[in-house]
């Protein structure tokens, strides 16, 4: 598979893809959550907003996941599902519904497709969390993401005025997508999800989504 970015709009060019992808697993780590570093891989990543979750709620979760047996990445997907949930129930901070605040998550994303870092296919900036779908480029997994919250942790922070908290949850949630159809579910969960949390009556019409094929 092979991919271009487009130029300074940040938006990728698709080029060729495999229908189905071997799993190479590179690196794998874990904290309250299991990550996978895959050769080639395209990541779906939900990262949330520090306090958008009731600490009773957040506590919860992990406590199922690490008592869920069986594989691992279908007991993340159904970590995923409770989290969403939650999430789109707007409980706690809500930072990223300040139009600056969005809008400067939405330029790093942008900002970091032009520097080769990633490659992205879809993203959702929602009023407490962040969707991304995307392919690693000279970065690592691990290091992009690493680097994205800081960055955008650091001028959110100054935009809600010195705010001297937390900005992003320490961990993410993340699913490596194995063949095209996969690929073409994610798009469509990203692009439907501000609709689907309530936020508006068509996808189309949230500022802060954008997806491969739109």
């Amino acid at each position: 598979m092979s991919f271009v970015c487009a130029g300074l709009g940040g938006e990728p060019a698709l080029l060729g893809v495999a229908m189905e992808r071997e799993a190479k697993t590179s690196a794998f780590w874990r904290g309250a959550l299991p990550h996978w570093e895959v050769v080639d891989g395209r990541y779906f990543v939900t990262l949330h907003l520090a306090n958008s979750l009731p600490s009773v709620v957040a506590e919860k979760l992990r406590q199922e996941l690490a008592a869920q047996e069986g594989d691992p990445q279908e007991r993340s997907q159904a970590y995923f599902r409770q989290l969403d949930h939650w999430l789109d129930a707007h409980h706690g901070d809500d930072y990223l519904k300040h139009p600056a605040v969005a809008a400067w998550v939405v330029e790093t994303i942008k900002q970091y497709q032009r520097a080769g870092y990633w490659q992205v296919l879809a993203y959702a900036v929602l009023p407490n969390h962040l969707h991304l779908f995307f392919q690693c480029g000279i970065l690592s997994h691990s290091d992009v993401m690493k680097r994205f919250k800081r960055c955008t942790a650091r001028e959110a922070n100054r935009l809600l005025a010195a705010r001297d908290e937390r900005f992003w949850q320490r961990e993410w949630f993340d699913h490596w997508s194995r063949s095209t159809q996969e690929d073409d579910k994610i798009i469509a969960y990203i692009r439907n999800n501000p609709m689907r949390a309530g936020l508006i009556r068509q996808a189309e019409t949230w500022p802060w989504v954008w997806t491969l094929n739109q």
